[in-house]
């Protein structure tokens, strides 16, 4: 199961409309539709204010659960640093690109994937939002 497809289920669970969805999180309601059903690959910006609004952890969505512990209280803390989220994040992205580009025939050597990567790690790595939800949730880290 897809990201895109969790993020509808968190969002049924949370008893959102597409629409309220939308208005909350200021993307359209065509871009959240096209974002659940993994048609266009969801920006992390988005990806983020989508957390916010409907109470989800990142890690939970992502997979990405290496190194958690349990804490004296029972609350779940990850030893996961939030460039190795974010790392987590921008694969799957590349990886969805570069399905899109095999299914329409165009295929790019690993050193192009390899660079939007980077560049894609590096333009979101300081958006305000994302720097938001980390601070955030620093205990987390």
């Amino acid at each position: 199961m897809g990201y895109g497809i969790k993020i509808k289920q968190i969002r049924i669970r949370a008893g959102l409309t597409i629409e309220e969805a939308a208005r909350r999180s200021e993307i359209s309601p065509g871009t959240l539709t096209s974002y659940e059903n993994e048609e266009i690959p969801m920006t992390v910006t988005s990806f983020v204010k989508l957390a916010r609004i409907y109470g989800f952890d990142v890690i939970d969505v992502l997979g990405v659960q290496e190194g958690n512990k349990e804490d004296g209280e029972g609350a779940l803390v990850y030893d996961i640093p939030p460039d190795e989220i974010l790392m987590a994040y921008c694969d799957i992205a590349v990886q969805k690109e570069r399905e899109q580009d095999e299914k329409f025939g165009n295929m790019l050597p690993q050193s192009y994937y390899d660079m939007q990567h980077n560049k894609l790690f590096n333009r979101v790595k300081n958006d305000p939002v994302i720097k938001a939800y980390f601070s955030d949730h620093e205990k987390l880290f």
